[in-house]
């Protein structure tokens, strides 16, 4: 009998509990945050604090559509200046639908409601017109999720 290997299993099933309990936990405070009179500028920043949390990642954006339902921007962000959120923004809004390179990911999670996960920006020919661009928050990794009401389209 391998107890080495049932060591192993076990601290691996102990590991899996802890990460669930840990992301349930964080839906939850949403959940109640979301259920509060919490201003969305908070709840919008919860998401994203706890987004950087669970993934360990150094910075996080939420997007929503604008009115003209075109592109979608950031209003709110985890690790983000005000400054940078806002040139970002304005230099380089993020169109929903396809563009001449393709589809971005936040638009294609948008407009599916699937998450997407680009796993190296540099050879993605939709991330090209930000090479060279001075990032404040220079990332390889992107994945974008749509929280969506059931039911809803938009």
């Amino acid at each position: 009998m391998d107890r080495s290997r049932d060591v192993r299993l076990v601290e691996h099933q102990s590991d899996r509990a802890a990460t669930l309990r840990s992301w349930l936990t964080a839906v939850g405070e949403i959940a109640r945050e979301a259920n509060s009179a919490t201003s969305l500028a908070a709840l919008l920043t919860r998401i994203a604090d706890t987004a950087c949390s669970l993934m360990a990642c150094e910075f996080c954006a939420v997007l929503l559509i604008d009115l003209s339902r075109q592109r979608l921007v950031v209003e709110a962000a985890h690790g983000l200046t005000a400054d940078y959120v806002a040139r970002y923004n304005a230099e380089r809004p993020v169109q929903v639908g396809p563009g001449p390179l393709g589809e971005g990911p936040s638009s294609l999670a948008f407009r599916t409601g699937r998450p997407v996960l680009v796993a190296d920006t540099s050879i993605v020919p939709i991330f090209g017109p930000w090479d060279g661009v001075p990032f404040e928050a220079p990332y390889r990794v992107s994945i974008a999720t749509s929280y969506r009401p059931l039911g809803r389209d938009d």
